[in-house]
Protein backbone atom coordinates (compact mmCIF):
# COMPACT_ATOMS: atom_id res chain seq x y z
CA UNK A 1 0.00 0.00 0.00
CA UNK A 2 1.41 3.64 -0.59
CA UNK A 3 0.49 6.58 1.07
CA UNK A 4 -0.14 10.10 -0.30
CA UNK A 5 0.35 13.71 1.44
CA UNK A 6 -2.77 16.04 0.24
CA UNK A 7 -2.60 19.46 1.27
CA UNK A 8 -5.65 21.91 2.12
CA UNK A 9 -6.46 24.99 3.70
CA UNK A 10 -7.91 25.14 7.45
CA UNK A 11 -11.04 26.60 5.68
CA UNK A 12 -11.74 23.61 2.69
CA UNK A 13 -10.84 21.12 6.07
CA UNK A 14 -13.54 22.58 7.67
CA UNK A 15 -15.73 23.01 4.37
CA UNK A 16 -15.50 19.38 3.84
CA UNK A 17 -16.72 18.05 7.14
CA UNK A 18 -13.11 16.19 7.49
CA UNK A 19 -12.72 15.09 11.05
CA UNK A 20 -9.54 13.02 10.84
CA UNK A 21 -6.31 14.13 8.94
CA UNK A 22 -5.67 10.52 8.01
CA UNK A 23 -8.54 9.03 5.37
CA UNK A 24 -8.57 6.17 3.47
CA UNK A 25 -8.54 6.73 -0.31
CA UNK A 26 -12.83 5.37 -0.56
CA UNK A 27 -13.02 8.00 1.76
CA UNK A 28 -11.77 10.70 0.57
CA UNK A 29 -13.45 9.56 -2.62
CA UNK A 30 -17.02 9.78 -0.80
CA UNK A 31 -16.51 12.71 0.82
CA UNK A 32 -15.54 14.49 -2.81
CA UNK A 33 -17.87 13.01 -4.47
CA UNK A 34 -20.61 14.16 -2.12
CA UNK A 35 -19.10 17.77 -2.45
CA UNK A 36 -19.22 17.16 -6.08
CA UNK A 37 -22.68 15.88 -6.19
CA UNK A 38 -24.00 19.24 -4.23
CA UNK A 39 -22.42 21.59 -6.10
CA UNK A 40 -24.18 20.10 -9.15
CA UNK A 41 -27.56 19.81 -7.70
CA UNK A 42 -27.01 23.98 -7.10
CA UNK A 43 -26.00 24.34 -9.93
CA UNK A 44 -28.87 22.51 -11.91
CA UNK A 45 -31.78 24.25 -9.32
CA UNK A 46 -30.13 27.74 -10.35
CA UNK A 47 -30.75 26.32 -14.08
CA UNK A 48 -34.61 25.21 -13.62
CA UNK A 49 -35.37 28.44 -12.17
CA UNK A 50 -33.67 30.92 -14.75
CA UNK A 51 -35.25 28.70 -17.51
CA UNK A 52 -38.87 28.28 -16.20
CA UNK A 53 -38.27 24.73 -15.30
CA UNK A 54 -38.64 24.70 -11.78
CA UNK A 55 -42.13 25.10 -12.55
CA UNK A 56 -43.47 22.86 -14.64
CA UNK A 57 -44.22 19.47 -13.49
CA UNK A 58 -42.37 15.95 -14.01
CA UNK A 59 -44.95 14.53 -16.70
CA UNK A 60 -44.73 18.05 -18.71
CA UNK A 61 -40.67 17.46 -18.37
CA UNK A 62 -40.68 13.92 -19.68
CA UNK A 63 -42.68 15.18 -22.61
CA UNK A 64 -39.58 17.67 -23.32
CA UNK A 65 -37.37 14.90 -23.54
Amino acid sequence: MRTILVSISDTEFEQFGLESENLTFPELLEIISVELLKQRLKESSLLAAKFGLSRIELDEFIELD
